[in-house]
């Protein structure tokens, strides 16, 4: 988002998003990166960096942290 190289606004923006895109896959069926494109670019370049390489976690850990939060079972 903040251009060419990771910057301090992917890092603060990506972790939301990345939530926003798991839980609502999982829980909703919303396939929000298939829908938003340019979204999902800006992502894959984000994951694919160096710079974010030691900072990932699995989807699971995602669904299993909103589970309780959204009231709904965890389907794992």
């Amino acid at each position: 988002m903040g251009g060419a190289r990771v910057c301090s606004v992917d890092m603060a923006l990506y972790p939301k998003v990345k939530h926003v895109c798991v839980a609502a896959e999982h829980y909703k069926g919303l396939q929000l990166r298939k829908t938003f494109s340019a979204m999902d670019a800006w992502m894959k370049a984000f994951e694919e960096s160096v710079e974010t390489e030691d900072t990932y976690y699995p989807d699971e850990f995602i669904v299993e942290g909103w589970g309780p939060k959204v009231g709904l079972p965890v389907k794992l």
